[in-house]
């Protein structure tokens, strides 16, 4: 029978079937004959006919196999189990010889008779000469068999069985006690594993707590356990103790396996070449699960970006494992040929579009080979590996979903899906598909998920109760919600709920109570992480996360349907949960959601706190009362007590998801807790460092994706990772800093690693944003982030400048339209409209621009391109006028007014104010205070405004003092007249009646998040014509002040531009030889600059090195092609660059960042970004040849670049932002393409 078990075809199924009925019927009748002596081994002769029979199922790869695998393996296992429990004969097919100690041999006074043997190949059925005992089980067939039974289930997803079969090994160890060393240890820590997978984190504590237990008894009596079974206990109990937070301990438990296992060298001496190949096998599975455990420690820290790297390389090394077992199969095949495995290199064929990006440097897949392939005695080895390779690929998918990578988590998803195929494994295929939809959902790929959905009900068939079943419920409810099928998704996540229960129940059957858990001290309750914390108060819940993911869901949709004790029910159950810190982030901010939303109903009964949502907020306040006397009875202690559990609740969730979460959650929890700050400030106390606090808040949701990403890349460029041998465990600390000789040889180096740690450390707390940051900005630069908030109907501002405190404003975009009773005001969502159709015009325009020739063609052609230059001119406005307002004063620079004029001006609006402000039937002027901050803000507003601004300001400070409590009549207000003295005073103060020219040097960053990138701001009005550039957030900031002032440190003090070389140029000119005009245009300029000692590429396409090249050795590169010269330069390559020029991308959509959805936003200026390039020229969108043409050589001129008559300058030329901005008007088309282009990074100067 095992003959034909290990063959697959129709003949050998019916044989196999025929032999195991037969085995059934010698077993169970009566009459046995000569072999009535052999009654007692019927059982484990029955046992191993249905072990048998389920790895024939699985090999057979036919319909139903899976199930057919489980059905025989369970019934075996039943049988086991009763075998075990007896007093059990030992086994008939020992192998001979086995060594035995005298006192353990039995003499059996018989004759010896063999069985009949069932075929060629069966010689492991024989009946042995001598009878052996319970010490030599170990080393049979059986409970070899059973071993790779568990390993193959695992590998199937059938956890619950797989459970109950080390269970059963377990046992079958301890009964063998001392004399079966290591076995014991090692099914305790695979199992242990497995219940801590599962959830049940206190019954793996036990399991655990017992192993260790053994270890010590047997250290104790002098039987050491082998090395090999303590190492692999101590790595998966350190992966443990890290999911209960218990960092100490699980560094202490991998330091103790490293240490062991450098100690560790088998003698292979002797040894055949089988055991040499399994025993090079087993050091690679111990490294693997070393970096498995290494990387989940990592994770539970909050250091995500370097958990990455242990779980690729856990990765690699299983596929080496498997490929490594699958040698030793005795009968090779051309699809078992192991073929080289390419880990370390990377496949990217040649795109066929000359104009498409070049595709990202991917690792091989590397093919891994079935453990079906591998023949006994090595299958249980393979399928272990299989089962732990398969966890490898899906943790590096997920892994790279959480950090905010889609396309990297959906190639290993895919991988996953193909190992799964391979091994047969339906409950695989659908775990990796499960990953793969979740992808697909948060990067808005709804179609493509819901064909994955489809193929995850025809794997799963008829309902199971299962985790991928589970799973796949759960992912029906989150894809009704995107399509807004809130019934439909209540009614999916019910039915996984339900699902959940009874696999909860299936999971509990047979298990004892779990043990009582030791009372902690509230001190020492505080001082742990969220899920030792919980676990040791709470019983253990069957997969939590899942469980508290949908009662989070649950309680949000009852709320909507206005079902309160039923959400209240479920939010009891929820805190019950021991989960992760990321699972707990949900639940503190579902709670502060919904005391919010509760808060919000209480405010909506005042006159005066029911504005506070639709009315604009600062931080700090504009309006301060002198007196407590002056705060309204409504702000009670029951309000702020109130507030401020929202906000403990918000800063707990904000603490726990900085460094752990994906970065839509993180997102969209930063915006939550600013925007509740900007309330508590505005109705309560607020502290001096709120703005400070807000401001950091913010920026940790600005680029969360690209900064995790720096952290790859600055490894990468230290050459810290990329040297590292895989047989080396990897480190759980974190990578020690160049040393001093190094830092004085190497100054590239030094700077990539000064700034690692920035990018390491995120917290919640302010860093960024304090007293000392602020000292580093010139004078004359401003910083200023913009943000959507969740609901899409305000936007956050916040302001930085040198030696100041962030000035925060909360703006709702629909305020001026409400006050005009304007019902059709700007939304986001309509502006957002406008702009991509006026884009997707633009660019089938552009497109199709060479296809124009008649006449009547160009006519319209030129019409329809300057209606769509109206069209975006009239939207920058809309998004000035509409969203703005008076706040346009925060964009512009009001540091060049006399602080005397200023003072004035204080005196006068307190003057205009103290007419409308008045105590209620007192009628007696109420004494307040002006913030000098905010008001010296809003005094830069040109008094040239229009009157719908000067209201807006006027109802801000009104509204302002409401808050505060202090009274204002507005009934005896005149409106008109107090915007007519304000003007007034705003005249005064400025001198003149026309606006003021910006100060000399001005400089204005823009932080724009996800959802705001995609606008041209710096053309609206109040930015047109000055001095702009984005950066992603305010570490890329910091990180270019420092090169500025590395690379330049003979630059005055207070500035930051940073001083090029353009001697050291370089360029690539019509790279694809369509461009003839602007090769014509440019090729004798550059012609000339040879001299200077420019050099570059004409006419031809570059290669990757020589991009790469040009970009790391030069001081400038120039680039005038199509798109951003993706084609030729793969982002990885750019991202791991040492150093990187000065770039400009000329080409169209060069500056486009992709929406991903959920994710961050990606694109080319984001990968310059990465590979610290000082700054960049690119556009956001298709412009035509001639004008951006004509907008780059205006730019060469007046950063001196190109020097003719028309280009000489008093004094010093232009910075590249500067000559950007006063160029986009030499454009035909002012806006449809001298809005396109953007700078990204700091303020360079040329040296000519």
């Amino acid at each position: 029978m095992q003959h034909q078990c290990s063959l697959s075809n129709l003949t050998f199924d019916l044989s196999t079937a025929a032999a195991a009925a037969e085995i059934e019927t010698l077993c169970t009748q009566d009459a046995r004959g000569q072999d009535g002596h052999l009654r007692s081994y019927a059982p484990q002769y029955l046992a191993m006919s249905h072990l048998w029979l389920a790895f024939h199922a699985h090999q057979a790869r036919q319909d139903g196999a899976s199930e057919a695998t489980h059905t025989e393996a369970r019934q075996a296992l039943k049988i086991l189990r009763t075998a075990l429990d007896g007093d059990i004969p030992p086994s008939p097919s020992a192998p001979k010889g086995s060594p035995l100690k005298e006192k353990e041999k039995v003499v059996v006074k018989r004759k010896t008779v063999v069985p009949p043997t069932v075929g060629r190949g069966a010689a492991a059925f024989k009946t042995p000469l001598v009878s052996r005992t319970l010490a030599e089980w170990s080393a049979y067939p059986f409970n070899g068999h059973s071993e790779s039974m568990a390993n193959l289930l695992g590998a199937l997803g059938y956890t619950l069985l797989r459970i109950s079969y080390l269970k059963f090994l377990r046992r079958l160890a301890a009964k063998l006690g001392s004399r079966a060393p290591g076995a014991f240890v090692t099914t305790s820590a695979h199992l242990g594993d497995e219940y801590a997978r599962l959830g049940k984190t206190s019954r793996a504590g036990l399991i655990f707590a017992q192993a260790e237990s053994r270890i010590q008894q047997s250290a104790k009596a002098g039987n050491s356990i082998p090395q090999a079974a303590h190492i692999a206990y101590l790595t998966l109990y350190a992966g443990y103790l890290a999911a209960l937070g218990n960092h100490d301990r699980s560094s202490t438990a991998y330091s103790e396996a490293l240490a062991m296992a450098e100690l560790y060298t088998p003698d292979e001496s002797g040894l055949s070449t089988t055991l040499r190949i399994v025993e090079r096998t087993l050091r690679l599975q111990r490294t693997a699960s070393a970096s498995t455990a290494c990387s989940a420690m990592l994770q539970r820290r909050g250091d995500l970006t370097r958990s990455l790297q242990p779980a690729m390389q856990a990765m690699r090394l299983l596929t080496r494992a498997l490929n490594n077992i699958s040698r030793l199969s005795t009968a090779p095949t051309v699809e078992s040929t192991p073929p080289v495995i390419t880990v370390d290199t990377f496949t990217a064929a040649a795109p066929s579009d000359p104009k498409a990006p070049l595709p990202d440097l991917q690792v091989a897949k590397p093919k891994s080979h079935s453990p079906s392939k591998v023949q006994w005695p090595n299958t249980g080895l393979a399928w272990l590996i299989a089962d732990s390779l398969a966890r490898a690929i899906l943790r590096v998918a997920m892994l790279h979903s959480v950090r905010g990578t889609p396309k990297s988590a959906e190639y290993f998803a895919d991988h996953a899906l193909s190992f799964a195929e391979d091994l047969g494994s339906s409950r695989l295929s659908v775990r990796a598909l499960a990953v793969r939809t979740e992808v697909r959902l948060h990067s808005g790929k709804l179609l493509e998920a819901q064909e994955d959905l489809n193929k995850i009900s025809l794997m799963l068939g008829p309902a199971t109760s299962c985790p991928e079943a589970i799973e796949a419920q759960r992912l029906r409810g989150d894809l009704h919600m995107r399509t807004s099928s809130i019934f439909d998704a209540h009614e999916e996540y019910l039915e996984a709920q339900k699902e959940l229960d009874a696999y909860a129940l299936a999971a509990a059957e047979g298990e004892p109570a779990p043990p009582s858990a030791p009372q902690i001290s509230p001190t020492r309750l505080k001082m742990m992480s969220p899920a030792s914390a919980f676990s040791s108060e709470k019983h253990d819940n069957v997969l939590p996360a899942i469980q508290a993911y949908l009662l989070c869901v649950r309680v949000g949709l009852l709320r909507l349907e206005d079902r309160q004790d039923e959400s209240q029910a479920l939010l009891s159950k929820l805190a019950k949960l021991a989960v992760t810190e990321e699972d707990k982030a949900d639940e503190f901010k579902l709670l502060a959601s919904i005391q919010f939303q509760d808060l919000l109903i209480r405010f909506a009964s005042d006159p005066v706190l029911g504005m506070l949502p639709e009315s604009v907020l600062s931080i700090p306040t504009l309006s301060v009362p002198s007196s407590s006397k002056a705060v309204s009875p409504r702000h009670g202690p029951s309000l702020l007590n109130g507030l401020r559990e929202i906000e403990t609740l918000l800063s707990r969730a904000m603490a726990y998801s900085v460094s752990r979460s994906q970065p839509a959650k993180l997102r969209e929890l930063s915006l939550l807790t600013a925007s509740h700050r900007a309330l508590y400030t505005s109705a309560g106390r607020p502290s001096k460092r709120a703005a400070a606090t807000v401001a950091t808040t913010l920026d940790l949701g600005l680029a969360v994706t690209l900064r995790r990403d720096m952290l790859d890349a600055i490894d990468f460029k230290l050459a810290a990772t990329s040297a590292q041998d895989d047989l080396t465990w990897p480190a759980v600390e974190s990578p020690k800093n160049l040393s001093q000789e190094e830092e004085a040889t190497q100054t590239t180096a030094h700077y990539w690693a000064s700034i690692r740690e920035r990018y390491r450390v995120e917290s919640a707390e302010a860093s960024l944003t304090d007293g000392a940051f602020s000292t580093l900005l010139p004078s004359n630069w401003t910083v200023i982030s913009l943000h959507l908030t969740v609901e899409r109907d305000c936007m956050l501002l916040v302001r930085h400048r040198r030696d100041a405190e962030p000035l925060v404003f909360k703006l709702p975009l629909d305020r001026v339209a409400r006050r005009e009773g304007d019902d059709d005001g700007l939304t986001f969502d309509m502006a957002l409209e406008e702009l991509q159709e006026i884009i997707s015009a633009s660019n089938a325009g552009t497109q199709r621009a060479k296809d124009v020739s008649g006449k009547e063609d160009r006519v319209a052609w030129w019409k329809e391109r300057k209606e769509l230059d109206t069209r975006l001119a009239s939207l920058t406005e809309g998004l000035e006028d509409a969203w703005l307002g008076a706040f346009k004063s925060v964009f512009m620079d009001g540091r060049h007014l006399a602080p005397d004029a200023v003072a004035t001006f204080k005196s006068r609006v307190e003057r205009i104010l103290k007419r409308s402000i008045v105590r209620a039937q007192e009628k007696k002027v109420a004494r307040f205070k002006l913030d000098d901050d905010i008001l010296a803000c809003l005094a830069a507003l040109p008094p040239t405004a229009r009157d719908e601004d000067i209201e807006d300001l006027f109802y801000f400070v009104m509204e302002s003092f409401q808050f505060t409590g202090v009274p204002v009549a507005y009934d005896e207000i005149d409106v008109d007249q107090v915007a007519v003295d304000l003007r007034t005073a705003l005249e005064e103060l400025h001198g003149t009646r026309v606006a003021s020219t910006p100060s000399t040097g001005e400089h204005t960053f823009l932080l724009l998040d996800k959802s705001l990138q995609s606008f041209p701001w710096e053309s609206i009005p109040c930015l047109r014509g000055r001095s702009v550039s984005r950066l992603p957030s305010l570490a890329f900031l910091r990180d270019r002040i420092d090169l500025a002032r590395l690379q330049s440190p003979s630059s005055e003090q207070d500035s930051c531009d940073l001083i090029v070389d353009s001697k050291r140029t370089s360029f690539v000119l019509n790279p694809s030889g369509d461009l003839k005009n602007t090769q014509s245009t440019f090729e004798p300029w550059l012609d000339s600059m040879k001299g200077k000692g420019w050099g570059g590429i004409v006419g031809r396409a570059p290669s990757d090195l020589e991009m790469k090249v040009a970009l790391s050795t030069k001081e400038l590169f120039l680039y005038f092609g199509h798109g951003g010269a993706e084609q030729y330069v793969r982002s990885q390559t750019v991202r791991h660059l040492p150093r990187c020029a000065v770039t400009m991308l000329w080409g169209c959509s060069s500056g486009l960042l992709k929406d991903l959805g959920d994710y961050d936003p990606i694109g080319t200026p984001y990968h310059y970004m990465i590979a610290g390039c000082p700054a960049l020229v690119a556009n956001l969108w298709d412009v035509t040849d001639k004008d951006i043409d004509k907008l780059s050589q205006a730019v060469f001129r007046k950063t001196g670049l190109h020097q003719d008559s028309t280009s000489l300058v008093d004094g010093p030329h232009e910075t590249l932002s500067e000559a950007v901005a006063s160029s986009r008007n030499v454009c035909n088309l002012q806006y449809l393409n001298g809005a396109a282009t953007v700078v990204y990074g700091i303020p360079v100067r040329f040296s000519v």
